[in-house]
């Protein structure tokens, strides 16, 4: 007997699963903490945009 396991990168935000290679999981901190969230492309690309240097 064999097992396969399958990982899927589903979207924090909306809960959506992206096609292979357009999403990604993003590292920030905000007050001191460490957070790491799931999102697709376009939800990150928002995310960075939002968030300045």
């Amino acid at each position: 007997m064999s097992r396969k396991t399958i990982e899927l990168l589903v979207d924090d935000l909306d809960g959506t699963v992206p096609e292979p290679g357009e999403g990604t999981t993003v590292t920030f901190g905000l007050d001191k903490r460490i957070y790491e969230i799931d999102l697709s492309s376009s939800h990150a690309q928002k995310l960075h945009d939002a968030l300045p240097p």
